[in-house]
């Protein structure tokens, strides 16, 4: 058999095999692109955003021409936008934000997101109002409490001073009325005349028993006489018939004044008349 004729059926086989295997390459790319779409569009169907996300990346590096990709791009987007309007409805605004990003970046020019993000700055604004408000209601009450437990910690201090004083005021009156007391009983009595008028100018007491020389009756006379002229201030008289009488007296009785009291300065004077009836005359201190 000649040898070109085999080459040329060789060349041809190889060809087809290889025509065969293209073929074949298309269909499975084909085949996985369907498969994709199909779970994407149960992804989406289902609310599997994470996943669906995951399958469209595929899909895109798959087949990055096919127009499909685009679409399920834009339902991801709102399927975002949805649970961010959902999650913006409960007051959670970083679901909302979330959310919000999620879409931007699948579809950063869809004219939704400026309404979507127009009203989560809104709410977030309205959220931040009410917390400062909160927050001034809070401050105004712990204002008014702070105010009203200093109101009463004043009251208690006014009475508590105003009680300190009213003690003191009556132990003062106490120390006052217990001290007049004692000084009332530490007080010495006045004291009682003997042989003197404390009224009277002058007071006269008779030496008689110097005429008739009872030294002992003229000593215990003396005796009281001597407390009289300490207890009175007297200034003191002798009146006598001689001279050595005057001296025995004012002897006799200066010895007693000082025993009664050393600092008494005893004030004596004579008078000597030999008709005058012996006597001392003692006059007060005014």
């Amino acid at each position: 058999m000649p040898l070109f004729p085999v080459r040329l059926c060789c060349a041809a086989a190889l060809l087809l095999s290889f025509a065969v295997q293209a073929e074949e390459q298309v269909y499975v790319q084909v085949d996985e692109s369907v498969k994709l779409l199909r779970t994407l569009d149960t992804q989406v169907q289902q609310g599997q955003l994470a996943a669906a996300e995951q399958t469209l990346q595929q899909l895109r590096q798959k087949n990055p021409a096919d127009t499909r990709v685009e679409s399920y791009q834009r339902q991801l987007a709102e399927a975002h936008m949805a649970l961010g309007r959902q999650a913006l409805g409960r007051g959670d605004m970083d679901g909302a934000s979330r959310e919000l990003a999620k879409a931007r970046s699948l579809m950063p020019n869809a004219p939704a997101l400026t309404d979507f993000t127009r009203a989560i700055e809104q709410a977030k604004a309205e959220d931040a109002a009410e917390i400062a408000a909160q927050k001034a209601r809070a401050e105004a009450a712990r204002q008014a409490q702070l105010a009203q437990q200093q109101a009463a910690q004043r009251a208690a201090q006014e009475a508590a001073a105003k009680k300190a004083a009213e003690a003191e005021a009556a132990a003062k009156a106490q120390a006052a009325a217990e001290a007049a007391a004692k000084q009332a009983a530490a007080k010495p009595a006045a004291p009682k005349a003997r042989h003197i008028d404390p009224a009277a100018a002058t007071s006269s007491v008779s030496l008689a028993m110097l005429d008739d020389g009872d030294n002992d009756a003229l000593r215990k006379l003396l005796d009281s006489v001597a407390q009289d002229v300490v207890n009175f201030r007297c200034k003191v008289q002798i009146q006598v018939r001689e001279v050595k009488d005057f001296q025995w007296v004012a002897a006799l009785l200066s010895a007693r004044v000082k025993r009664l009291d050393s600092n008494f300065n005893l004030d004596l004077a004579q008078q000597l008349d030999s008709a005058q009836a012996p006597q001392l005359l003692l006059t007060p201190k005014r």
